[in-house]
């Protein structure tokens, strides 16, 4: 029963009560109070609070407009945070307390950090915007917190449910427990995360000392982005950019060597560095013009039989490939 309030907590804004418990206990965040700290007259409402991590495991969030959540530490992408899922990007973001819509700029997401990637990190981010492509804010839209999993509102009788699964062994102390096995440390699982975590130990003789050593250097690199055509030259103000199908040109002085990228993302770094992630990156002189057409054909035709929104999804994705394909080939 005392959970409910925890709920009502939430949907009542403008009732008295809960003016006075902020007034009296402050804010923990848009959906909690503080944890409470006064001696007397806070019985009932500290023992409700006690409650919130156990209702908060059954919780999650509707994204709306994205100002009240939290980019990094509220549940709005799955049943864990972004916090919990990217560690190592959280650790070095501008602003880990943002909101979501401080992480948008009209209808791109704009993720901003301390310092530069760490090449182990590219491979986290790439997998962060590929969470957040097709998450969309809804600006007509308050954020919501939601509870269980049919309406997503909390009743006493889920509340309970839950509670029952809650048990205590007075018998056993508190134990850590490490990795996904026994929960006992060895050096091999210690090692196989950190290689994980880490790739750069992995060929640490290329990335340390021959990149270092050795950078390759070109006049400038045209960027296929989602924006329109790109130019990168050296002291390029820092920037991601999303990728979109078309042709990458590299200029080395007279020479221009142009690949065909179906799509990824591009890191331009403040010390003239760029790195390019893309999903496939072809020679252009390597592809045949009509093995291209064909497949524009057949995909378009795929296009036009198309029954489900995937099939016109799939579909649609071939032909925007084989499209920039073909201008590139005949432009």
């Amino acid at each position: 029963m005392m959970m409910k309030w925890l709920w009502r907590y939430n949907l009542e804004d403008a009732g008295l009560w809960k003016e006075v418990i902020i007034a009296k206990h402050g804010r923990l965040n848009q959906w909690c109070s503080n944890i409470t700290t006064l001696p007397y007259g806070v019985g009932l409402w500290k023992s409700i609070r006690m409650l919130w991590d156990t209702f908060d495991q059954n919780a999650y969030f509707e994204l709306g407009n994205g100002v009240l959540l939290k980019f990094w530490t509220d549940k709005w992408l799955g049943n864990t945070t972004l916090q919990e899922d990217f560690p190592d990007l959280f650790r070095i973001a501008q602003d880990p307390n943002s909101v979501i819509a401080a992480n948008r700029e009209g209808i791109n997401w704009d993720l901003r950090f301390r310092r530069n990637m760490h090449d182990w990190e590219v491979n986290d981010l790439v997998d962060l915007f590929a969470r957040l492509q097709h998450r969309h804010i809804n600006l007509q839209a308050a954020d919501k917190l939601k509870w269980g999993h049919q309406k997503g509102v909390y009743t006493v009788k889920e509340g309970y449910q839950q509670l029952s699964h809650c048990h205590i062994n007075l018998q056993a102390a508190d134990k850590l427990k490490w990795g996904h096995q026994k929960g006992v440390y060895t050096v091999k699982e210690g090692y196989q995360q950190l290689y994980s975590k880490n790739p750069v130990i992995a060929n640490w003789l290329w990335k340390l000392i021959w990149r270092t050593k050795l950078p390759p250097k070109v006049d400038m690199v045209i960027i296929p982005a989602t924006t329109g055509q790109m130019g990168v030259l050296p002291g390029h103000v820092a920037t991601i950019a999303e990728l979109k199908p078309g042709i990458l040109s590299v200029h080395e002085g007279n020479d221009v060597n142009k690949y065909f990228v179906s799509g990824g993302f591009a890191f331009v770094h403040a010390n003239s560095f760029a790195d390019i992630i893309a999903i496939e990156a072809v020679p252009l002189d390597r592809i045949d013009l009509n093995l291209v057409q064909k497949g524009l054909a057949d995909f378009t035709q795929k296009l036009n039989t198309a029954s489900t929104d995937v099939e016109k999804a799939e579909a649609q994705i071939g032909v925007d490939v084989h499209s920039a394909l073909n201008a590139a080939l005949t432009g």
